[in-house]
């Protein structure tokens, strides 16, 4: 039965008024006594006059029962008992009268006590149905043959429908992209085995997390479900909270042991340079030794990328800094003979810290080589221009484009997570992530358009920059504090 109609059947179980319950005894009494006098009930009298003690216990209470069952044994004693219509008083009759009194009052009693019993198990129901209502977590009933027999407000708002629909038919007709999947077996198997299953679900047609319960009764199956998505949220960010905290205690401990060892060469390589015995051709070896070991002692000070630049706020050359980028890769444009495009603006200077500047062409740059195929094409423009979304604000933008694979529409939405990388076996996947961090330390955006159509296929990362992001109290920028 479903469970609306159990509401209803609740709500009418109540007694009558004090007056009617009365007035329902005495017309029950009534009742009887005119059917006594019937050819039918005259040979057993006592049999409708219990019914009519019955009927008044049921719907009046003990006492109108009481009260019909005095009148009962009056009658029964004046109309019934030989002689008729003459008070007896004899052992025989009183005896007679009195155990039709105590079966009506036993009656009576165990017609109370059900009526009360019922009274309390309504009263347990709707007080159950109102906690269903108002829980946060939905609730419903399926029975053998999966139909839904109650669902919850909750529940059905969680399903997105209201709880008619829901009722109106089976669970897989309403989702059937949900049969035949570990949902289904798991359900099968709590009724199957008679055991409570927990588990969670990710329905993407609402792209929510839901951990359910089901919870098996014979010929019954109650589903708890409720919606954990932002708590799926913040375990995943937890996760990678644990993960950049333990990356940067591994970037602090290799920049630390590496280092250690490359201050030592670069002592002998100093000591070497004023050797008067090297020729020039070991000298200008000794030179690039040098340049070499400077460049790894400055990628063990990043490690990974977490090192961060504390320099104050100076003027930056961004497309001085552009060129000193794209001169540390040019052995990789090289090696893939990629033909790069420069469209630069004659003055496009920012305020900025210039080694976290620097990583973020570094990466994009970098990035950009990776995904470009030999004889590829690489752009890159910096712009004077203004904000998108506010045109009060005046600033530059690098735009860096290349002819490369693209990347798919479900890999875009998260490219600036930490850890998440398209290049598999050799990502990291913090360049993006540590990219869009600076580039918000400087109060500007970083945006990225990317196709994998044939033919059009490419990716196109902008980055806007204010001309005043950090700090208009700043010095100008040298060409060695760009490089650093």
């Amino acid at each position: 039965m479903p469970w609306d109609a159990v509401r209803h059947l609740d709500a009418n179980i109540h007694r009558p008024s004090d007056q009617l319950r009365y007035v329902l005894a005495l017309l029950f009494f009534a009742a009887a006594l005119a059917l006594d006098f019937t050819p039918l009930a005259r040979s057993l009298p006592s049999l409708a006059f219990i019914a009519a003690v019955a009927l008044s216990a049921r719907f009046g209470g003990f006492w109108p029962a009481l009260v019909t069952t005095v009148a009962s044994a009056a009658a029964v004693d004046y109309f019934f008992v030989s002689p008729p219509r003459i008070w007896s008083f004899r052992p025989i009759d009183v005896f007679q009268i009195l155990f039709f009194t105590a079966v009506c009052l036993v009656i009576a009693s165990a017609a109370r006590q059900r009526f009360e019993a019922q009274q309390l198990a309504a009263q347990e129901r709707t007080v159950l149905l109102e906690i269903l209502d108002t829980i946060s977590e939905g609730f419903l009933v399926l029975d053998a043959d999966w139909k839904i027999l109650y669902v919850n407000p909750q529940g059905a708002r969680l399903a997105r429908t209201t709880p008619e629909k829901m009722m109106q038919g089976n669970i897989w007709d309403l989702y059937p992209d949900l049969k035949g999947t570990f949902v289904e077996e798991n359900y099968r198997r709590a009724l199957a085995q008679q055991v409570t299953v927990r588990f969670d679900l990710y329905y993407a047609p609402f792209e929510k997390w839901f951990h359910i319960t089901a919870d098996p009764t014979p010929g019954r199956l109650t589903v708890f479900y409720q919606d954990i998505t932002e708590r799926k949220a913040a375990e995943d960010a937890l996760r990678r909270s644990e993960k950049l905290a333990t990356a940067g205690r591994l970037a602090a401990t290799m920049a630390h042991e590496i280092n250690n060892p490359l201050e030592g060469i670069t002592n002998l390589l100093f000591l070497l340079r004023h050797n008067t015995s090297l020729d020039g051709k070991a000298r200008k070896h000794l030179e690039m030794a040098d340049q070499e070991v400077s460049r790894l002692s400055h990628l063990a000070k990043q490690s990974l990328g977490f090192y961060r630049d504390h320099s104050a706020p100076s003027r930056v050359d961004l497309e001085h800094m552009m060129d000193e980028v794209l001169t540390i890769h040019h052995r990789r444009l090289q090696a893939k003979d990629i033909l790069v495009e420069k469209q630069y603006d004659s003055v496009a200077t920012v305020t900025g810290i210039p080694g976290e500047l620097r990583q973020v062409m570094l990466n994009l740059v970098l990035n950009a080589i990776d995904a470009v195929e030999e004889s590829g094409r690489l752009s890159v423009r910096i712009r004077n221009t203004r904000d998108w979304s506010d045109s009060a604000r005046p600033g530059v933008r690098i735009t860096i484009a290349d002819n490369g694979c693209g990347i798919s529409k479900e890999h875009v939405p998260h490219l600036f997570e930490p850890f998440y990388t398209t290049k598999k076996d050799f990502g990291t996947g913090l360049g993006l992530w540590i990219s869009r961090e600076l580039v918000s330390k400087h109060d500007g955006w970083i945006r990225v358009r990317s196709t994998t159509a044939p033919g059009k296929q490419g990716t196109a990362f902008s980055v806007f920059i204010p001309k005043t992001g950090l700090s208009d109290d700043v010095q100008e920028a040298s060409p060695s504090q760009i490089a650093s």
